[in-house]
């Protein structure tokens, strides 16, 4: 089974090359969630910069 979650990268330093990551809770991957967590991404990409928030996703 297939789940996503939103994710973000945090505004705070890069350390190594990388900046931590944080995200929601993860959830099953139907159409519904991706639609509602992509709309969400889309949102806060455009008040925070582009490729601050994805959706991610992981086989469980």
């Amino acid at each position: 089974m297939k789940q996503i979650r939103l994710a973000w990268a945090q505004a705070i330093t890069v350390v190594a090359g990388s900046a931590p990551v944080q995200g929601t809770d993860w959830e099953a991957d139907t159409p519904e969630a991706r639609h509602r967590l992509e709309t969400q991404a889309s949102a806060a990409n455009t008040a925070d910069g582009p490729d601050t928030y994805w959706v991610e996703d992981r086989e469980a």
